[in-house]
């Protein structure tokens, strides 16, 4: 999946408040608070967070890369 790695959850954080500014939100009284959400992709090793590529997460964060998640252990 194309995507952004981070190393800590901080990175993540200032990633998502990168996009929210790019989205302009959240606005006023509208239930949509975030564009998007990072997730952690705990059975990799090393472990890392991330967040899903599409096309306004990227004018924020730049190119995506190529990024392998691991969702359970039995994909070992």
């Amino acid at each position: 999946m194309k995507g952004y790695k981070f190393t800590t959850e901080q990175e993540a954080q200032s990633a998502i408040a990168l996009i929210e500014q790019e989205a302009n939100l959240p606005k006023g009284d509208n239930i949509t608070k975030s564009w998007t959400s990072y997730s952690f992709a705990e059975f990799n090793s090393p472990a890392f967070y991330y967040i899903n590529h599409d096309a306004l997460v990227e004018k924020a964060l730049g190119q995506p890369q190529e990024l392998t998640i691991i969702y359970d252990q039995q994909g070992l």
